[in-house]
């Protein structure tokens, strides 16, 4: 399990990109933490780290799902904040899209299906130390991370 203190947006995004650079596909990688804790920014770091471009992300909250074309797969970004249970996502098909190989899936607030997610899953939660501070933990599914 590895822990990173963020004081900043940019630190946020560096760790993103630095779990980016670690991981091959398939992957999936949940997101959990409280509003504005810093998932999105995360994900921004992350993709950026791919794709060149981290303003290319917004955050699906409204859309559900976004998809970014990076030049050896695609990244699927969940924002399933809207959602009320894992069966109302189950029902919009959402296992599939982590489910297909040679694909990185990042979910935010992926506790609601954490039942479903693979054991190959990676789990980053995020927890408030102050306004500008951040502490953001990364481990695996196994060590059930989900609180």
């Amino acid at each position: 399990m590895q822990e990173i203190i963020s004081k900043s947006v940019e630190q946020t995004r560096q760790a993103g990109a630095e779990l980016s650079r670690k991981l091959s596909p398939p992957a999936v990688v949940a997101l959990i933490g409280e509003l504005g804790s810093g998932k999105t920014e995360f994900v921004r770091g992350f993709v950026a780290s791919r794709l060149g471009n981290a303003q290319a992300v917004s955050s699906p909250t409204f859309v559900l799902w976004q998809q970014y074309a990076a030049a050896e797969n695609l990244i699927n970004h969940l924002d399933l904040y809207r959602l009320n249970d894992a069966a109302e996502i189950l029902e919009l098909g959402f296992l599939e899209i982590f489910q297909e190989k040679g694909n990185i899936t990042l979910i935010e607030w992926a506790e609601k299906i954490s039942d479903y997610l693979p054991d190959y899953t990676v789990v980053v939660n995020f927890t408030h130390i102050n306004e500008y501070t951040r502490k953001i933990t990364i481990g695996k599914i196994t060590d059930k991370r989900f609180d």
